[in-house]
């Protein structure tokens, strides 16, 4: 006996989190001894990790900081996109959000204090780590763990990402882990409108994500469909994506005019609904969003953002926006006299004074959301802690080109923001944002 793995996380986890190893050894008291950790993505060891025992004789390691450096978010635009067809496995799979990691354990020591040391495999060999846990080797995604959330600390969950059902504070059960979309929109498998309801415009760019554990060489179909408000239906388009490595993250398009959908058709469609499956009869997952109703002459606004599930979302609304400039000068004072001329130095009163020498400027958009109710605002603040985000005008700016604005990468300027003023009796919420683009014209 050498090595021996006492404690480690789930499989399916988040890289936001502290992910807990705990390993003991029985040979830990050997001169020099120190218990070694490798984290590794294939047959590449991206990092090793050294550490001496601890007062107990084990050793806790955490490598979420590391494997944090090894995942990045998908850079998705399917603004051009106009038929849900058009999707491939190359450009709906993400890669780099959702990737497979082996932990490794194993111990080196010397023969004495002052010998060499020598790498042993954790099971009286010589070689590279190679204990690893009974959950070896981990699925991780860049979600966050709330360890004051409510669930976290009495369920015994504690670091781990939580999979299953339960319900949240707002009252909605929601369901997370494989084959559930990793979204907090809420009342997205209801097929009736409520004030809860999310609701998408025609020239909404949306799109939201779902990890699928599917059989090994099972292809994974997209399915669309819009029902009238009198009940019957239009078929609408489906995808399949083949050669599938899982478990895979799947980027799904939940915009009309990237599904495939006229104007016409859309008009005719009171709610539409998105269903994930194995292309045989396993429904993995159900997406309902209901039609915007709104009538108005207010430009369109559309966030995409990565929320709490690590995870893209999407959210928008009809209000007008308050846009200012924040202009920054750097200035010098400059002489009247010309100290550089060759014969006489001429007074010239254009010369002199407060000069700038370096202008740039900030363009930040603000916007205040509609009233929302308590899901939705659960929903829609997960914008403020977002590391990503993107802001656009799915209408145009005119309102009258689709495409006329290209997602821009913004960063949000709000330190802080107001959840609950009233718990027993505020049913409404609303929050305000200030955006900060974040590519500005170079300063001159």
């Amino acid at each position: 006996m050498a090595i021996t793995v006492t404690q480690s996380p789930n499989k399916l986890n988040a890289s936001y989190t502290n992910l807990v190893f705990t390993v003991s050894s029985n040979l830990y008291n050997q001169p020099q001894f120190q218990y070694v950790m490798d984290v590794v993505s294939g047959s590449t060891v991206l990092s090793r990790i050294r550490q001496y025992p601890n007062p107990a004789g084990d050793a806790v390691f955490d490598p979420s900081n590391i494997i944090q450096d090894y995942l990045e978010y998908q850079d998705v635009d399917y603004s051009q996109i106009t038929d849900i067809d058009q999707l491939t496995t190359d450009n709906a799979v993400a890669n780099e959000q959702l990737k497979i990691f082996s932990v490794k354990f194993g111990e080196e020591y010397g023969s004495s204090i002052s010998s060499s040391v020598t790498l042993y495999t954790g099971t009286d060999t010589i070689g590279n780590p190679a204990v690893v846990s009974s959950n070896d080797p981990y699925q991780i995604f860049p979600a966050q763990v709330d360890y004051n959330d409510y669930w976290q600390a009495t369920t015994g969950i504690g670091y781990n990402f939580f999979t299953g059902s339960r319900t949240e504070s707002t009252g909605e059960l929601m369901t997370f882990g494989y084959n559930k979309f990793l979204t907090y929109q809420p009342e997205i498998d209801s097929i009736v409108r409520t004030d809860d309801s999310m609701a998408i415009a025609y020239g909404d760019n949306g799109f939201i994500q779902i990890i699928i554990n599917g059989s090994l060489g099972s292809d994974v179909e997209i399915d669309t469909t819009g029902f009238r408000s009198n009940g019957t239906s239009i078929a609408g388009d489906r995808v399949v994506l083949s050669g599938l490595d899982f478990p895979a993250m799947i980027t799904v398009p939940i915009s009309p005019i990237q599904q495939g959908w006229s104007l016409a058709q859309f008009n005719e469609i009171e709610r539409f609904r998105v269903i994930v499956t194995n292309n045989v009869t396993l429904i993995y997952d159900i997406f309902n969003i209901f039609k915007d109703n709104e009538d108005c002459n207010y430009n369109r606004v559309g966030i995409q953002f990565i929320n709490e599930l690590g995870a893209w979302d999407y959210y928008a609304f009809s209000l007008p926006s308050r846009q200012s400039v924040n202009v920054e000068r750097d200035n010098y004072e400059k002489p009247f006299v010309d100290y550089s001329s060759g014969i006489s130095s001429t007074f010239n009163p254009r010369r002199g004074g407060t000069t700038s020498y370096n202008t740039s400027t900030t363009k930040v958009i603000s916007f205040t959301t509609p009233y929302l109710s308590q899901k939705q605002a659960h929903f829609v603040e997960q914008i403020f802690t977002s590391p990503k985000i993107r802001l656009l005008y799915p209408e145009g700016l005119n309102n009258n080109d689709v495409y006329a604005a290209q997602p821009m990468a913004v960063t949000l300027r709000n330190s802080s923001f107001v959840r609950n003023t009233n718990s027993r009796g505020q049913k409404l919420f609303q929050f305000n944002f200030d955006f900060e683009l974040s590519n500005n014209p170079a300063g001159r």
